[in-house]
């Protein structure tokens, strides 16, 4: 499962937050050959704070699934 969905499924961010996030990923990717990960891009865009960020990455490392 990849970290966007977890974040869904968990009712933290919606669908259409992630997928905002993953085109802003992708933008910086081709046009700044910089690569960001969703997480950051959520709290970018004010999606998600740090803190919840945080305590969704330990339940996604607890549940066995890493982030790439």
């Amino acid at each position: 499962m990849r970290f966007g969905e977890f974040l869904v499924s968990r009712g933290y961010v919606t669908d259409e937050q992630v997928e905002t996030a993953l085109m802003i990923q992708q933008e910086r990717e081709e046009n700044e050959h910089v690569r960001v990960k969703v997480g950051e891009v959520l709290v970018a865009i004010y999606a998600i704070s740090h803190d919840k960020l945080r305590k969704a990455l330990k339940e996604f490392e607890d549940a066995g699934l890493m982030v790439r």
